[in-house]
């Protein structure tokens, strides 16, 4: 038996050779803990234990974006506070309605991605731009940002996170006074997530026909 991991769907193996998949999703909240704790010790995330909670939510749990962090701790020796403040407290902002203030530190957080090489966070921030962006009303911007999403969703072959953005895309397309693009948006989310057998699907549904 033969092992391979990917961030991609490898559809040529599963199509030509038989191979069968196993998709994962993210670590669990302990899994994810371990991995910050073994990059960079037990004593420096004791010492910081809300921050290091911050960095696994803003990293949504994902093994690579908690490793580049982890590098980039190390690398810079800066606390990790430092580190959560910008990648953390954007989400934060925007849940707290704090769009403007959160665009800095979305920006900030994605030029750290692109140094870094991390495609996943790179999709991730642009999504929360995008986010950012239509809660502002800047609906041409949001619809930039998750384009952008979506070029590099369909890059790392992650269906769900391109069904996912599919759908906010609809409704920004919906804000802008187009609701037939942002319908088109909603049935492509809505057959990907179908495919997937992915809950999410009937959310979009309800928004394709409302009752």
């Amino acid at each position: 038996m033969v092992l391979v991991t990917s961030r991609n769907q490898l559809n040529a193996l599963v199509g030509l050779d038989g191979a069968h998949p196993i998709p994962l999703g993210p670590l669990s909240r302990d899994a994810a803990g371990r991995l910050l704790t073994d990059r960079l010790g037990a004593h420096r995330v004791a010492a910081e234990p809300e921050a290091a909670e911050a960095i696994i939510a803003a990293c949504a749990r994902l093994p690579l974006a908690l490793s580049v962090v982890a590098a980039r701790v190390r690398q810079s020796g800066f606390p990790l506070a430092t580190l959560a403040t910008q990648l953390g407290i954007a989400g934060a902002h925007s849940v707290t309605d704090r769009y403007t203030d959160a665009l800095g530190h979305l920006e900030t957080a994605l030029d750290l991605y692109v140094r870094a090489g991390d495609v996943e966070g790179q999709a991730a921030t642009w999504d929360s731009l995008g986010f950012a962006h239509h809660h502002l009303g800047q609906y041409d911007r949001a619809v930039e940002c998750y384009e952008r999403t979506l070029a590099l969703t369909r890059e790392l072959g992650d269906r769900w996170g391109e069904a996912a953005t599919l759908s906010r895309l609809g409704d920004t397309r919906c804000a802008l006074g187009d609701p037939t693009a942002g319908r088109a948006d909603w049935q492509r989310a809505l057959d990907i997530f179908t495919a997937l057998d992915h809950p999410d699907a009937a959310a979009v549904r309800a928004r394709l026909h409302p009752p």
